[in-house]
């Protein structure tokens, strides 16, 4: 199980989801409800996700509470 904290579940069909990643001046952005932000390298989880690709679990821009860069963690697509 991919984990984001001792005792919690990172990601699961109700907060991952397909998303874009780019590289800007060597580091990595994703794409998070339609903006571009930094990805977390403390969160990123060393797992391939099923299609290959890259994907994001946070709380989306509608969730109450998180602040609006909030990422679980996040899964690289793979290198080609």
């Amino acid at each position: 199980m991919l984990e984001r904290s001792p005792g919690g579940s990172c990601c699961n069909l109700m907060d991952c989801r397909p998303t874009s990643i780019r590289s800007i001046n060597g580091r990595y952005e994703i794409k998070k409800d339609g903006r571009w932000i930094p990805v977390p390298m403390g969160k990123v989880i060393k797992k391939t996700a099923p299609d290959g690709g890259a994907h994001i679990c946070a709380p989306d821009s509608n969730s109450w509470g998180y602040p609006a860069d909030e990422v679980f963690c996040v899964i690289m697509p793979l290198e080609t």
